[in-house]
């Protein structure tokens, strides 16, 4: 992880990129984004990729967070099928991530898998989890965490605007 970590490095460099935020995408790469990280960490950051409806998700957030030395938690509510205001199933990361002092980067908007299309398969991932503006009510009550939206909501750009423009901790 620390050689491939090298090659993002020299990456940046020459695109004049001075930080970059790793993210989990699989069970157990949180060991390789730590190492890389703990290789270079004035340049790299590690999110970890959290499915709430795992049994154990909030242990395995704490762990990542403070044993492996990963910084914000990442969510993927259309793809594991929950709901970013769900108080029994999403609202014990939050409180992880209030009591951490951890960011939130929650993946709303439209999730696609190009290889799937292509091979015709159908999407799995749940729309109706999709809106940014299912985080407005666990952004006022957790108003210690940033919320993080990437891709100007990736496809719900007036949604996110919106929630942007009534929230102070959603970015």
């Amino acid at each position: 992880a620390s050689e491939l970590a090298g090659v993002w490095i020299e990456q940046m460099d020459m695109h004049s990129i001075d930080r970059m935020v790793l993210f989990t995408s699989l069970p157990g790469e949180q060991t390789d984004v730590a190492e890389a990280v703990a290789a270079f960490p004035e340049r790299l950051v590690g999110y970890t990729m959290v499915n709430p409806k795992q049994p154990d998700a909030v242990e395995i957030a704490r762990r990542d967070l403070t044993e492996l030395g990963l910084s914000g938690i990442e969510l993927f509510p259309s793809m594991h099928r929950f709901g970013p205001a769900d108080e029994k199933t999403t609202y014990p990361i939050y409180e992880l991530a209030a009591e951490l002092g951890a960011p939130v980067f929650s993946h709303v908007g439209i999730m696609r898998v190009p290889l799937r299309e292509k091979l015709g398969l159908p999407s799995f991932f749940d729309m109706t989890l999709s809106d940014p503006s299912l985080l407005h009510r666990p952004a006022a009550d957790f108003p210690s965490v940033n919320f993080i939206i990437p891709h100007f909501g990736a496809g719900f750009l007036r949604e996110a605007a919106i929630l942007g423009h009534h929230t102070s901790n959603v970015y």
